[in-house]
């Protein structure tokens, strides 16, 4: 799931779906996304980047470790 808000974050924690944050928003800054580990991105073109990068990482481990 991607989103720019807490209620975003959450919602996708209780679905149990991995979360990409878009900090170009006001919702969650860069700052809180580093603080607290989610993958953020800072821009809509980096958006399919991030879900490459994340889809790369779930394949080579075996699970999404990012999942809240």
């Amino acid at each position: 799931m991607i989103g720019d808000c807490p209620q975003d974050l959450e919602g996708a924690r209780q679905a149990g779906a991995g979360f990409i944050a878009a900090a170009y928003g006001y919702g969650l800054p860069p700052g809180k996304c580093k603080e607290e580990g989610i993958p953020y991105v800072l821009s809509p073109r980096d958006i399919p980047v991030e879900v490459g990068r994340t889809k790369s990482r779930i394949l080579e481990f075996g699970f999404s470790f990012w999942h809240y």
